[in-house]
């Protein structure tokens, strides 16, 4: 873009941040974001986003969990789509129920994407119990089961 003289702003600064980490140049990501952050951009929970979800699902949880501390210490309430990507790599239920917990505490109420990911995860590790109670959460949160297609 700079050879076209044209000066990225903070959407496009986003979306290559995204891609490269997306592409395991997590590195590089970091080093983008810093650029950005000389040039005046001020990263936002967009530009933490784009780091946590392919961080997560690249399994590199340690490393995502500090991207997700930096963002609550400059402010930043996490987005569904941020607690959507530690769910993707949660292992047990209590976890699951412990992190939706933490999930409404802080102001983010599920969707129903969020309980048809959750319900899928608890259909694969045959858990009945916690597939009822994520079931019947969706029902008392008013959301409809209809696009429940697991």
């Amino acid at each position: 873009m700079k050879h076209l003289g044209v000066s990225p702003d903070r959407k496009v600064y986003n979306a290559v941040i995204y891609a490269l980490a997306k592409g395991k140049h997590v590195k590089e990501a970091f080093d983008l974001m810093k650029t950005m952050e000389e040039k005046g951009f001020k990263p936002n929970v967009v530009t933490y986003n784009s780091l946590i979800k392919p961080l997560c699902k690249g399994h590199r949880v340690e490393e995502a969990k500090v991207v997700f501390d930096e963002m609550l210490q400059k402010g930043f309430s996490p987005t569904i789509r941020t607690y959507h990507a530690f769910f993707g790599i949660i292992k047990t239920g209590e976890e699951v129920f412990e992190l939706l917990e933490k999930m409404k505490n802080a102001g983010c109420h599920p969707a129903n994407d969020t309980y048809i990911m959750l319900i899928r995860k608890f259909c694969l590790w045959h858990r009945l119990k916690m597939f009822s109670k994520a079931w019947s959460e969706m029902s008392e949160n008013g959301l409809s089961h209809d696009r429940a297609h697991i």
